[in-house]
């Protein structure tokens, strides 16, 4: 079962910070310079902190 074709594309930018334990749904953009340390579920613009308490 070849599924190659289903998977989004996630990207992520320059000189952006994800934590050991962040997770990110496919097919988000990350915007430059973001850290994060969170379950990520829309996308997250430049400069961001993401954490438990403010999900994006």
């Amino acid at each position: 079962m070849n599924r190659k074709n289903q998977y989004a594309k996630t990207t992520v930018k320059r000189g952006t910070s994800i934590d050991t334990n962040a997770m990110i749904v496919g097919g988000r953009d990350i915007g430059n310079f973001a850290f994060i340390s969170a379950v990520v579920t829309k996308n997250v613009p430049p400069y961001a902190s993401v954490h438990l308490t403010n999900r994006l």
